[in-house]
């Protein structure tokens, strides 16, 4: 009798539209995540999803977890936890560059503020 493995996929997961550089280089995970959730993210998502039907024990109890039925206690459901939770997060971007406006001829075209004379 063979055992099953869990979480098998096919190829790496890469998520480009959150994680561009790759999530090693997101500074959002650890090594050991990274490792896993490239290794294994395939799986996670056609499991969340549903896609894929759980096979094996450890599979069963990961959908659990996916369904709220659960907290997280393996490192697979405590990986895509953390990968769910940073799509939910909202990019700020800040331009820090130099304001220009101060110099514009809008300013320069106004009426001079008046001042009280002492």
């Amino acid at each position: 009798m063979t055992e099953q493995v869990s979480f098998k996929a096919t190829k790496i997961f890469v998520d480009r539209a959150h994680f561009p550089y790759g999530f090693a280089r997101s500074g959002d995970f650890t090594k050991k995540q990274t490792a896993l959730i490239e290794a294994h993210g395939q799986a996670y998502k056609a499991l969340d999803s549903g896609e894929r039907e759980a096979e094996t024990d450890e599979e069963r109890e990961f959908v659990r977890f996916c369904r709220h039925e659960k907290a997280a206690e393996t490192d697979h459901e405590k990986v895509w936890q953390l990968y769910r939770r940073h799509l939910g997060k909202r990019q700020f971007y800040i331009s820090m560059g130099r304001d220009d406006r101060a110099n514009s001829t809008a300013i320069e075209d106004s009426e001079p503020l008046e001042t009280e004379d002492a």
